[in-house]
């Protein structure tokens, strides 16, 4: 985290279209879908519709994998900033725009500078965002701990 924004990073499984069309309509991509079922969950649980109750405004980097198994990179602006309807629409719009003007087929097998292929950048601008981010840093920390190393001495 610096002063002005949080990055969650992670190199868990790839989107799927479906998962694109559910962050940038502000569906959750887990919802059924004309009697469409799904077990698919998140790769760490944290919902990611529910962090823009940290930030209204995030910029989100990844890898989709189509359904016949291509793979791209992407990145788009996703701002939840409206208040109403017609103020929302414009900004889902350009959502779309930035992610059809970013799209660059990759291997399946690249390599990314750092090793991650999924980043979500959230931008801070309030001293409560910021105290809410790093709550949330430090509970993350600790429960990562304790599940993935029994006891990390925090």
């Amino acid at each position: 985290m610096d002063e002005n924004q949080e990055v969650f990073r992670h190199n868990g499984i790839h989107f799927t279209e479906k998962d694109i069309k559910g962050l940038i309509n502000q569906i959750s991509s887990k919802e059924v879908e004309g009697g469409e079922k799904t077990n698919r969950t998140g790769r760490f649980g944290t919902g990611f519709l529910t962090t823009h109750l940290l930030s209204r405004k995030s910029n989100i980097e990844g890898i989709i994998e189509t359904d016949s198994l291509e793979t791209f990179r992407f990145k788009f602006p996703l701002d939840r900033s409206g208040n109403t309807i017609s103020e929302l629409v414009p900004l889902v719009e350009n959502a779309w725009t930035e992610l059809h003007t970013s799209v660059e087929r990759v291997n399946s097998n690249y390599n990314d500078e750092f090793g991650y292929n999924t980043s979500f950048t959230y931008q801070l601008h309030t001293k409560e965002q910021k105290e809410i981010a790093s709550i949330g840093i430090r509970r993350s920390k600790r429960k990562s701990c304790n599940e993935n190393f029994n006891n990390c001495g925090e």
